[in-house]
């Protein structure tokens, strides 16, 4: 949580109709607001009193009735406003959000009747884990061997079973009938006299009462299959899972991620869905993948294994991550003398100084090398099972620490970002962290802004975070033919008010200048900040080639955009302004035109960069030759008239996204949304030709920028919760061929 972020706290007493309807109207803000964050507080009759009583007391606060209303932000306990009863919350929401309301007696009575019904339900649910003696954990993974060691470790944590008994389920996903299938058996440990550990058959049997679930279970990438192909099946089960924790599991589980999948998407994902779990106790483990050179890094500087920390490890854990060796912490003892160290004769038994411990980086004890460091922190870290136990035992060993110096533990972990570091809101991301306990002994998990980022291999960090934004955010909005300043205003606000926060835009659109200003005027107005959108432009063909003039660009886009920094930055066309397509020139103007891109990108300016238009033959000659940086995206026209499927192939062996402009055709043609055979599955799923079109492409991975002016077509393109099924999604793919705007075939 951010200082732009604060968290409005709601306390008061169940049967409270009035309290009901702070929490009713919080509730909605909280949703519908990106910078709105809610927690309820709910408390017995008998418990109200004492309760309000104590922390009037602690922080100076006169207040009688239920219910209670302030305002946390920052990561001190101390950073609190006090805001008052439910007379003075309206004030706050009408005052900064301009919101009022108001309700009947009746309407009151029947929140009042709803929430009180919520309330026992969900009492009725977690009586099982609030007043058991047992701490439940379920662990969900396709590797029998792996689930069975890390059950026994868990069962050997000091910290947890001789406070709980602890009992364990394993799950394993049902596998091909040629396969053996698990028995149910339960297996014995040496920690308790009575088994432990089970082996259930079915999901909804190991999500109930259950506290802690960790998810080892991965889907394995087949033979030549295409990455998109995978995060998507990854996303299905998600969403599988999400829908069985929606019925099962109580609303305090913890949930804890720890395979060889994409997981911080996965994590996301599953955040999203779920309806009853807090985001803050959804998380990704990946210390072990620092472990893995831990004993190198200790041979390269000469220090003793037990003096070293896990190396910090950041990123979009599985599918890409980095090991910062620099910032190892080393705690390294010192010997201070004393004065009686200069005067004491020789063999004296008293002490002569004290020894004393101090947390320091390693990062001036690699500076000479610089070759063997590099070789460390790109290994591709192949976690074996004893490390991975390590890892998650060594989380939930802090985490259901009782002590009160939990927050001075720094470790790695992938957590819901909520700005810090310059990753963007919302997105799951590998980073140090700490666990703060808050005030009603619950803890969370927060970014520790205080510790260093790689910044010697900075350019790698906002590499990892710019895919991390394009992987999770695939809707993207389109600007080009939209032109006009009143028009671009009520575009810009109608698809920021419906909830796309991505702009997609060119120098050659001429239209850069009004879309600033309608970023401007239209982010306030819907409590937006600049980290929340993503802003795509392009550089022209005519500035391509001389790196002058690709710098001017840069700036010029910077200044009419009113931006500091932009999120993503094309090469708009392979070819050069004035230079015939055919021209070898063409080749060297663009590799200079990349390379001035490419240091534009390690200097922060631009997130990240990608190009448009390309085909292979000008992706390999980049490729070949790219500066320290990959294209993150190639932007292309892609629909079901036009596949590009040699071209997508290519990129998703490569890593580079495929984000589709002119997914619905052009201003000049109609026969994409004309086609008989798009009209007709549309007509089937009861949506429009253009959903069709917008559909496909996501099921397959592919980015797409639909462009709109009209406000129904902007509300319809991003209005894309079904799914078109395997013959349908066939019978598209099938569709002839057909291009139709400009082809870079005969660009040299």
């Amino acid at each position: 949580m951010t200082d732009n972020q604060p968290l409005i706290l709601v306390a008061g007493v169940m049967e409270d109709q009035v309290f009901s309807h702070v929490c009713y109207v919080a509730s909605h803000l909280s949703q519908t607001l990106p910078n709105f964050r809610f927690e309820r507080i709910c408390k017995q009759c008998e418990e109200w009193e004492p309760w309000l009583e104590k922390i009037c007391k602690t922080r100076g606060w006169s207040h009688e009735n239920s219910p209670l209303v302030w305002r946390e932000f920052g990561k001190s306990a101390d950073n609190y406003a006090y805001i008052g009863d439910a007379t003075q919350f309206w004030e706050f929401i009408s005052e900064y959000y301009g919101i009022e309301s108001q309700l009947s007696k009746d309407e009151l009575n029947t929140l009042g009747q709803d929430c009180s019904q919520e309330a026992e339900i969900r009492a009725r649910k977690n009586t099982l884990i609030a007043g058991n003696s047992k701490l439940r954990v379920s662990i969900f993974g396709s590797d029998r061997q792996l689930c069975e060691n890390l059950a026994i470790d868990l069962c050997a944590i000091e910290i947890l079973h001789l406070a709980k008994e602890i009992v364990v389920k394993l799950y394993n996903p049902p596998v091909p009938s040629t396969r053996l299938k698990d028995e149910i058996r339960e297996i014995e440990t040496p920690f308790k006299s009575s088994p432990a550990i089970k082996i259930v058959q079915s999901l909804s049997i190991a999500l109930a009462d259950c506290d802690i679930l960790i998810i080892l279970n991965e889907i394995p990438m087949e033979s030549g299959e295409a990455i998109d192909y995978w995060l998507n099946r990854n996303g299905s089960s998600m969403l599988d899972l999400a829908r069985q924790i929606n019925d099962f599991a109580p609303d305090c589980m913890k949930v804890v991620f720890c395979s060889a999948g994409p997981n911080c998407l996965n994590a996301g994902l599953l955040a999203s869905t779920v309806t009853n779990l807090d985001a803050n106790n959804i998380v990704v483990v990946s210390s072990h993948l620092g472990f893995e050179i831990l004993c190198e890094t200790a041979n390269l500087v000469d220090v003793a294994l037990e003096e070293m920390g896990c190396p910090p490890v950041w990123g979009f854990i599985g599918i890409n991550h980095f090991v910062d060796m620099h910032n190892t912490i080393q705690r390294h003892e010192i010997y201070r003398p004393n004065n009686r160290a200069l005067k004491s004769p020789n063999g004296t038994t008293l002490p002569l100084g004290a020894r004393h411990q101090e947390l320091r980086s390693i990062f001036y004890m690699v500076h000479d090398k610089d070759p063997d460091v590099a070789l460390l922190e790109h290994k591709v870290s192949l976690a074996g099972d004893s490390q991975k136990c390590i890892a998650i035992c060594d989380l939930l060993r802090l985490w259901y620490n009782k002590n009160n110096n939990v927050e001075d533990e720094i470790i790695s972990l992938g957590i819901c970002s909520d700005g810090t570091f310059g990753i963007p809101k919302g997105i799951f991301f590998s980073q140090p962290v700490y666990l703060q306990q808050l005030e009603d002994d619950s803890r969370r998990w927060l970014p520790c802004a205080e510790f260093p980022q790689p910044g010697h291999q900075n350019w790698i960090l906002n590499n990892m975070i710019e895919t991390a934004q394009i992987l999770a955010e695939k809707i993207m909005f389109g600007t080009y033919t939209i032109r006009g300043r009143d028009l671009i205003l009520d575009v810009v606000d109608e698809s920021l008010k419906v909830g796309f926060r991505s702009i997609d835009t060119a120098a050659r659109y001429g239209n850069e200048g009004d879309i600033g200003e309608a970023l401007r005027i239209s982010l306030p107005k819907y409590n937006l900040k600049r980290e929340d959108i993503f802003v795509t432009t392009k550089l022209a063909p005519s500035d391509t080639g001389c790196p002058e003039k690709v710098y001017n660009a840069v700036k010029n886009s910077l200044s009419k955009l009113g931006l500091t920094y932009l999120d993503l930055y094309l090469i708009h066309w392979p070819g050069a302004g004035a230079i015939p397509e055919n021209s070898t020139e063409n080749i060297k103007l663009r590799d200079t035109t990349w390379k001035v891109l490419a240091d534009f990108q390690k200097q922060g300016i631009l997130r990240s960069i990608g190009v448009s238009n390309y085909l292979v033959k000008h992706l390999k000659e980049l490729l070949a030759n790219d500066y320290g940086v990959r294209p993150a995206v190639n932007q292309v026209e892609c629909h079901p008239h036009y596949r590009q499927d040699e071209l997508r192939t290519y990129c998703n062996k490569e890593g580079i996204h495929v984000q589709a402009y002119s997914s619905l055709g052009t201003s000049k043609s109609n026969e994409l949304l004309q086609d008989p055979t798009v009209n007709s599955i549309a007509t089937e799923y009861k949506v429009s030709p253009a959903r069709v079109l917008l559909r496909w492409a996501l099921q397959q991975g592919i980015g797409i920028i639909p462009k709109a002016a009209k406000m129904e077509h902007i509300r319809d393109n991003i209005d894309l919760n079904f799914v078109i099924n395997d013959q349908h999604m066939k019978t598209l793919s099938s569709l002839p061929q057909k291009k139709y705007t400009w082809d870079p075939t005969n660009v040299c």
